[in-house]
Protein backbone atom coordinates (compact mmCIF):
# COMPACT_ATOMS: atom_id res chain seq x y z
CA UNK A 1 0.00 0.00 0.00
CA UNK A 2 2.55 2.61 0.79
CA UNK A 3 4.42 1.83 -2.29
CA UNK A 4 1.61 2.49 -4.57
CA UNK A 5 0.91 5.78 -2.82
CA UNK A 6 4.34 6.97 -3.10
CA UNK A 7 4.02 5.97 -6.99
CA UNK A 8 0.86 7.93 -6.98
CA UNK A 9 2.18 10.89 -5.98
CA UNK A 10 5.18 10.81 -8.50
CA UNK A 11 3.34 10.46 -11.41
CA UNK A 12 1.07 13.58 -10.24
CA UNK A 13 3.95 15.49 -9.80
CA UNK A 14 5.08 14.71 -13.46
CA UNK A 15 1.31 15.76 -14.66
CA UNK A 16 1.68 19.42 -12.97
CA UNK A 17 5.09 19.57 -14.38
CA UNK A 18 4.12 18.86 -17.69
CA UNK A 19 0.85 21.47 -17.50
CA UNK A 20 3.53 24.13 -16.86
CA UNK A 21 5.54 23.67 -19.83
CA UNK A 22 2.51 23.90 -21.99
CA UNK A 23 0.64 26.59 -20.51
CA UNK A 24 0.31 30.04 -22.02
CA UNK A 25 0.30 31.78 -18.48
CA UNK A 26 2.64 34.68 -18.05
CA UNK A 27 3.77 33.15 -14.37
CA UNK A 28 7.84 32.22 -15.38
CA UNK A 29 8.60 28.94 -15.23
CA UNK A 30 12.02 27.18 -16.58
CA UNK A 31 10.25 27.52 -20.15
CA UNK A 32 9.73 31.02 -20.25
CA UNK A 33 7.52 32.45 -23.30
CA UNK A 34 9.65 33.36 -27.04
CA UNK A 35 9.80 36.71 -28.03
CA UNK A 36 7.28 38.79 -29.29
CA UNK A 37 6.93 38.69 -33.36
CA UNK A 38 8.79 41.16 -35.00
CA UNK A 39 6.55 44.55 -36.47
CA UNK A 40 6.07 44.78 -40.22
CA UNK A 41 7.96 46.95 -42.57
CA UNK A 42 6.19 50.14 -43.11
CA UNK A 43 6.47 49.78 -47.08
CA UNK A 44 7.13 53.62 -47.71
CA UNK A 45 4.65 55.54 -50.21
CA UNK A 46 6.33 55.81 -54.14
CA UNK A 47 7.66 58.82 -54.95
CA UNK A 48 11.02 60.70 -55.24
CA UNK A 49 12.73 59.39 -52.27
CA UNK A 50 13.07 56.10 -50.60
CA UNK A 51 10.13 54.73 -47.79
CA UNK A 52 11.13 54.96 -44.27
CA UNK A 53 12.27 52.53 -42.00
CA UNK A 54 11.01 49.38 -41.07
CA UNK A 55 8.36 49.70 -37.27
CA UNK A 56 9.34 49.02 -34.53
CA UNK A 57 9.76 45.45 -33.58
CA UNK A 58 7.88 44.10 -30.70
CA UNK A 59 9.52 43.91 -27.00
CA UNK A 60 11.21 40.85 -26.65
CA UNK A 61 9.84 38.49 -23.74
CA UNK A 62 12.59 38.36 -20.54
CA UNK A 63 13.54 35.36 -19.43
CA UNK A 64 11.12 35.12 -16.33
CA UNK A 65 7.72 36.76 -18.29
CA UNK A 66 6.07 35.28 -21.46
CA UNK A 67 6.89 38.06 -24.33
CA UNK A 68 4.47 39.88 -25.35
CA UNK A 69 3.33 39.81 -29.35
CA UNK A 70 4.82 41.77 -31.14
CA UNK A 71 3.21 45.19 -31.94
CA UNK A 72 5.50 47.13 -34.31
CA UNK A 73 3.80 49.71 -36.39
CA UNK A 74 4.95 49.89 -40.02
CA UNK A 75 7.35 52.86 -41.04
CA UNK A 76 5.90 55.82 -42.15
CA UNK A 77 5.39 55.91 -45.99
CA UNK A 78 8.17 57.69 -47.66
CA UNK A 79 7.65 61.62 -49.06
CA UNK A 80 6.05 61.80 -52.51
CA UNK A 81 8.77 62.62 -54.86
CA UNK A 82 8.87 66.58 -56.10
CA UNK A 83 7.23 66.97 -59.58
CA UNK A 84 9.88 66.56 -62.80
CA UNK A 85 10.02 70.21 -64.45
CA UNK A 86 9.58 70.39 -68.22
CA UNK A 87 9.54 66.63 -68.36
CA UNK A 88 6.23 64.97 -66.63
CA UNK A 89 7.78 64.63 -63.27
CA UNK A 90 10.52 62.43 -62.73
CA UNK A 91 10.88 60.63 -59.80
CA UNK A 92 14.25 62.78 -59.14
CA UNK A 93 12.65 65.87 -60.19
CA UNK A 94 13.57 65.01 -63.72
CA UNK A 95 15.72 67.78 -65.78
CA UNK A 96 14.49 71.14 -66.93
CA UNK A 97 13.46 72.60 -70.27
CA UNK A 98 16.14 72.94 -72.74
CA UNK A 99 17.83 76.47 -71.95
CA UNK A 100 16.83 78.97 -74.56
CA UNK A 101 18.49 79.73 -77.46
CA UNK A 102 20.89 83.09 -78.14
CA UNK A 103 19.45 83.15 -81.76
CA UNK A 104 22.28 82.23 -83.84
CA UNK A 105 25.63 83.18 -83.93
CA UNK A 106 25.82 85.44 -81.36
CA UNK A 107 27.20 87.47 -83.01
CA UNK A 108 25.99 89.86 -86.22
CA UNK A 109 25.05 88.71 -89.49
CA UNK A 110 26.38 90.00 -92.69
CA UNK A 111 23.88 92.27 -94.65
CA UNK A 112 22.65 90.82 -97.70
CA UNK A 113 24.86 91.07 -100.86
CA UNK A 114 27.88 90.97 -98.26
CA UNK A 115 30.56 88.15 -98.40
CA UNK A 116 33.57 88.78 -95.97
CA UNK A 117 34.52 92.40 -96.23
CA UNK A 118 33.33 93.50 -99.59
CA UNK A 119 29.22 94.78 -100.61
CA UNK A 120 28.33 93.44 -103.92
CA UNK A 121 25.52 95.26 -105.79
CA UNK A 122 24.95 93.51 -109.15
CA UNK A 123 22.63 96.21 -111.10
CA UNK A 124 23.37 95.31 -114.59
CA UNK A 125 19.66 94.02 -115.75
CA UNK A 126 17.90 97.12 -117.25
CA UNK A 127 16.23 99.37 -115.40
CA UNK A 128 17.00 96.93 -111.84
CA UNK A 129 17.64 98.47 -108.24
CA UNK A 130 15.29 101.73 -108.85
CA UNK A 131 15.52 102.45 -104.87
CA UNK A 132 18.63 104.16 -103.60
CA UNK A 133 21.52 102.08 -103.06
CA UNK A 134 23.12 102.10 -99.25
CA UNK A 135 26.61 100.58 -98.92
CA UNK A 136 26.52 98.95 -95.45
CA UNK A 137 28.84 100.42 -92.94
CA UNK A 138 32.20 98.70 -92.04
CA UNK A 139 32.54 96.94 -95.56
CA UNK A 140 34.15 97.87 -98.95
CA UNK A 141 31.16 98.66 -101.55
CA UNK A 142 30.48 97.85 -105.32
CA UNK A 143 27.99 98.44 -107.49
CA UNK A 144 27.79 98.27 -110.49
CA UNK A 145 24.65 99.34 -112.68
CA UNK A 146 23.27 98.77 -116.43
CA UNK A 147 20.60 100.59 -118.61
CA UNK A 148 18.20 102.83 -116.83
CA UNK A 149 18.86 101.07 -113.44
CA UNK A 150 19.97 102.59 -110.44
CA UNK A 151 17.80 105.55 -110.90
CA UNK A 152 17.52 106.08 -106.61
CA UNK A 153 21.33 106.72 -106.74
CA UNK A 154 24.15 105.15 -104.76
CA UNK A 155 25.39 106.05 -101.47
CA UNK A 156 28.83 105.29 -99.94
CA UNK A 157 28.74 106.96 -96.50
CA UNK A 158 31.21 108.18 -93.47
CA UNK A 159 31.34 104.52 -92.76
CA UNK A 160 31.90 102.65 -95.35
CA UNK A 161 35.67 101.14 -96.70
CA UNK A 162 36.55 101.84 -100.30
CA UNK A 163 33.69 102.59 -102.36
CA UNK A 164 33.70 101.51 -106.34
CA UNK A 165 30.74 102.64 -108.51
CA UNK A 166 30.02 101.75 -112.13
CA UNK A 167 27.85 103.33 -114.29
CA UNK A 168 28.07 101.16 -117.45
CA UNK A 169 24.66 101.68 -118.75
CA UNK A 170 22.57 104.21 -121.34
CA UNK A 171 20.93 106.66 -118.60
CA UNK A 172 22.08 104.70 -115.39
CA UNK A 173 22.83 106.14 -111.96
CA UNK A 174 20.34 109.28 -112.71
CA UNK A 175 20.13 109.81 -109.01
CA UNK A 176 22.96 111.27 -106.81
CA UNK A 177 25.96 109.26 -106.31
CA UNK A 178 27.52 110.16 -102.73
CA UNK A 179 31.23 108.75 -103.35
CA UNK A 180 31.67 108.90 -99.15
CA UNK A 181 34.09 106.28 -96.39
CA UNK A 182 37.12 106.05 -95.09
CA UNK A 183 39.14 104.78 -98.02
CA UNK A 184 39.60 105.54 -101.42
CA UNK A 185 36.34 106.06 -103.51
CA UNK A 186 36.17 105.57 -107.35
CA UNK A 187 33.23 106.51 -109.85
CA UNK A 188 32.79 105.78 -113.78
CA UNK A 189 30.16 107.27 -115.37
CA UNK A 190 30.55 105.35 -118.84
CA UNK A 191 27.08 105.29 -120.22
CA UNK A 192 25.45 108.07 -122.20
CA UNK A 193 23.76 110.17 -120.00
CA UNK A 194 24.85 108.14 -116.65
CA UNK A 195 25.28 109.90 -113.79
CA UNK A 196 22.90 112.70 -114.35
CA UNK A 197 22.41 113.49 -110.62
CA UNK A 198 25.09 114.47 -109.72
CA UNK A 199 28.11 113.69 -107.63
CA UNK A 200 28.90 114.65 -104.44
CA UNK A 201 32.15 113.39 -103.03
CA UNK A 202 33.48 113.45 -99.22
CA UNK A 203 36.31 110.56 -98.86
CA UNK A 204 38.68 109.98 -96.29
CA UNK A 205 41.42 109.15 -98.87
CA UNK A 206 41.15 109.74 -102.93
CA UNK A 207 38.34 110.41 -104.59
CA UNK A 208 38.28 109.61 -108.23
CA UNK A 209 35.36 110.65 -111.06
CA UNK A 210 35.71 109.99 -115.03
CA UNK A 211 33.14 111.15 -116.44
CA UNK A 212 33.64 109.12 -119.97
CA UNK A 213 30.01 108.60 -121.33
CA UNK A 214 28.64 111.26 -123.83
CA UNK A 215 26.38 113.68 -122.16
CA UNK A 216 27.47 112.30 -118.80
CA UNK A 217 27.34 113.84 -115.18
CA UNK A 218 24.91 116.10 -116.20
CA UNK A 219 24.93 117.65 -112.84
CA UNK A 220 27.14 118.76 -110.37
CA UNK A 221 30.38 117.59 -109.29
CA UNK A 222 31.59 118.45 -105.99
CA UNK A 223 34.25 116.32 -104.53
CA UNK A 224 36.27 116.99 -100.49
CA UNK A 225 38.84 114.95 -99.97
CA UNK A 226 42.80 114.74 -99.39
CA UNK A 227 43.29 113.84 -103.44
CA UNK A 228 41.02 114.66 -106.01
CA UNK A 229 41.08 113.60 -109.38
CA UNK A 230 38.21 114.79 -111.77
CA UNK A 231 38.21 113.56 -116.00
CA UNK A 232 35.42 114.83 -118.13
CA UNK A 233 36.05 112.63 -121.01
CA UNK A 234 32.96 112.06 -122.76
CA UNK A 235 31.95 114.25 -125.15
CA UNK A 236 29.32 116.84 -123.22
CA UNK A 237 30.11 115.55 -120.25
CA UNK A 238 30.53 117.77 -117.02
CA UNK A 239 27.68 119.78 -118.14
CA UNK A 240 27.19 121.31 -114.44
CA UNK A 241 29.66 122.85 -111.89
CA UNK A 242 32.76 121.10 -111.13
CA UNK A 243 33.81 121.54 -107.76
CA UNK A 244 37.26 120.01 -105.72
CA UNK A 245 38.33 121.18 -102.44
CA UNK A 246 41.49 119.35 -101.64
CA UNK A 247 44.80 119.40 -101.26
CA UNK A 248 45.89 118.00 -104.51
CA UNK A 249 43.64 118.36 -107.17
CA UNK A 250 43.08 117.57 -111.04
CA UNK A 251 40.71 118.32 -113.13
CA UNK A 252 40.84 117.45 -116.52
CA UNK A 253 37.92 118.70 -119.22
CA UNK A 254 39.20 116.20 -121.98
CA UNK A 255 36.03 115.94 -124.42
CA UNK A 256 34.35 118.27 -126.63
CA UNK A 257 32.05 120.84 -125.26
CA UNK A 258 33.04 119.36 -121.48
CA UNK A 259 32.83 121.61 -118.27
CA UNK A 260 30.72 124.25 -119.62
CA UNK A 261 29.78 124.68 -116.13
CA UNK A 262 32.01 126.77 -113.39
CA UNK A 263 34.67 124.86 -112.22
CA UNK A 264 35.96 125.74 -109.05
CA UNK A 265 39.66 124.31 -107.40
CA UNK A 266 40.07 124.96 -103.42
CA UNK A 267 43.63 123.13 -103.48
CA UNK A 268 47.07 124.06 -102.25
CA UNK A 269 48.38 122.24 -105.27
CA UNK A 270 45.87 122.36 -108.50
CA UNK A 271 46.46 121.48 -112.16
CA UNK A 272 44.53 120.55 -114.72
CA UNK A 273 41.80 123.12 -116.18
CA UNK A 274 41.44 124.62 -112.58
Amino acid sequence: MRHRLTSAIAVAALVTAFAGCTSDDSSGGPFAGGAGAAGASGAGASGGTTGGGAGTGGSAGSVVTAGTSGSGTGGAGGSAGSAGSAQGGADDGGQGGDAPSDGGMGGASEPDNCSGDTCTFDCTDPSSCPDRIECPTGFNCTVTCGQGSCNGGVACNDGTLACTVTCDGQGSCNGQVNCGGSEPCNVSCNGQGSCNGGIQGGSGEHITVNCNGPQSCGGNVTANAPDVDIFCNGMGSCRGNVQCNAQTCEVQCNGQNTCQGDVQCNAGNASGDC
